[in-house]
């Protein structure tokens, strides 16, 4: 009996000691891509890093590391494709998880990217963190939650899916939609000609001129909307239930109801709409009276 109680044992600690291990999965290469492709990357709960450099060619370089300790059965695979498919780079994460365990993971996962700077991305992510500089094609991020910092980044479209999410930016211009939830939104130094917004629950702020012919749409519930426009001008009609709005003296009021305000601000054709229950609106422009 105390035999077989020492074979338990001793398979027991042995199936423990097995699962104490690290899995890794590294990549360190350079791939094709035309100079104005598109890099399309899939990945979840990483830190990824993109840069745009005078270059012909993508560095891809991956860091995976899982580490679990308890008592773990089953299995799990982690694994990264990367394909040249024409002008195009995909990278694509792959995984199999039919393993449980009792104990913990942890993962470190990181992924740095440089790439030619008038590239384009199309990018599909949950729980990653981007931080992107220098890329000056476009740009499309659907995520869930995400926080996603850009530097430098001279693109004319750019579109952000998110739930639960942060955007950053120290500039932009052409065309922004963006869809989030429960996420805040800031851009200074902008000069957009279409904004498209909607969100719940977050904060907007942001900086931009106003194009001749903009059309700027701001739509969200439980939402704050703190705009400053640094050029340009136009109608701006704000949709409201329990709304809290100012605007400075650069601002003439032209119609207002119970639930809708109607303003306008020389210098320029563009139309601002802003729409959503529970809002509050911040209207400024830096140019002089």
């Amino acid at each position: 009996m105390k035999r077989a109680f020492l074979i338990l044992a001793a398979s027991i600690l042995s199936f423990y000691t097995f699962a104490q291990k690290q899995t890794e999965f590294h990549v360190d290469k350079t791939y094709s891509l035309d100079q104005t492709g598109t890099v399309y990357l899939s990945a979840h709960d990483a830190k990824v890093t993109i840069i745009g450099e005078n270059r012909k060619d993508v560095a891809v370089k991956i860091d995976y590391y899982m580490h679990t300790k308890g008592i773990e059965w089953g299995t799990r695979e982690f694994t990264v494709d990367i394909d040249s498919r024409g002008d195009d780079l995909y990278i694509t994460e792959h995984r199999v998880n039919n393993s449980g365990i009792m104990g913990s993971v942890s993962i470190e996962y990181k992924i740095v990217i440089k790439a030619p700077v008038g590239s384009n991305w199309d990018i599909d992510g949950d729980d990653d963190d981007y931080n992107i500089r220098s890329i000056n094609g476009d740009i499309s991020i659907n995520a869930d939650d995400a926080d996603v910092i850009m530097k430098d980044c001279r693109g004319n479209k750019f579109y952000f899916d998110l739930d639960d999410g942060d955007i950053s930016m120290d500039q932009g211009k052409g065309e922004l939609t963006a869809r989030m939830d429960d996420g805040d939104i800031e851009i200074r130094n902008a000069h957009f000609e279409t904004i498209n917004y909607r969100g719940d629950d977050g904060d907007v702020s942001i900086e931009t001129s106003i194009s001749p012919n903009a059309m700027f749409k701001f739509s969200g519930d439980d939402a704050t909307f703190d705009l400053v426009f640094t050029n340009g001008g136009g109608s701006f009609t704000i949709k409201h239930d329990n709304g809290n709005i100012d605007y400075d003296n650069n601002f003439r009021m032209m119609d207002k109801e119970q639930n809708l305000l109607s303003l306008s601000l020389t210098g320029g054709r563009g139309k601002i709409i802003i729409s959503g229950d529970d809002i509050r609106v911040n209207l400024s422009s830096t140019q002089s009276n």
